[in-house]
């Protein structure tokens, strides 16, 4: 496991390195149609890993690529984390836009295309969690994460927790 300090999320953690069989999973989970694969991913990494407290909340998809892929892999993950562990799933973060995809972008230009893409939608009562986790596939910079991290503490939540399967 990969743990990275950030100083806008309590801790960030990876599971695994994005290589070998992880790598392929991931791509396919994500752009091949596979969200079955969340489960193995999920269940592997809970075995040997560790997942800091709080309420579950995955990184959300723009409404352009989630018709587009038919789901958010982010949100399969977190839901079978959230399950496995005895925890709420909350969809509490939402894009404020969209934006393009990362992949091939250097750390600053992902900075700046993340730059207040997501904020917080209180759901149902209102009520904000004190902590939460926040759940990506892949992590590289950190920037999806952190952009997460600073609309949650916007909204009060105390405590944010990143967590991906793999440091990329």
């Amino acid at each position: 496991m990969c743990a990275i300090s950030t100083g806008v999320l309590d801790s960030l953690r990876a599971w695994f390195a994005l290589s070998g069989p992880i790598r392929e999973a991931i791509h396919r989970l994500k752009y091949e149609d596979r969200p079955r694969l969340a489960a193995p991913l999920v269940e592997l990494g809970l075995a040997l890993r560790c997942v800091p407290g709080g309420v579950v909340v995955p990184v959300p998809l723009g409404p352009e690529r989630l018709r587009s892929r038919g789901y958010n892999q982010a949100e399969v993950v977190a839901r079978r984390i959230a399950s496995a562990r005895g925890r709420a799933c909350l969809p509490g973060l939402f894009r404020t836009r969209e934006t393009e995809a990362q992949v091939g972008r250097g750390g600053e230009d992902r900075r700046r295309a993340m730059h207040g893409a997501f904020a917080w939608r209180a759901q149902g009562s209102g009520h904000i969690p004190d902590e939460i986790v926040v759940v990506d596939d892949v992590v590289t910079t950190g920037a999806t994460l952190m952009e997460c991290a600073l609309a949650a503490r916007a909204a009060g939540v105390r405590r944010v927790h990143g967590l991906a399967i793999a440091l990329g």
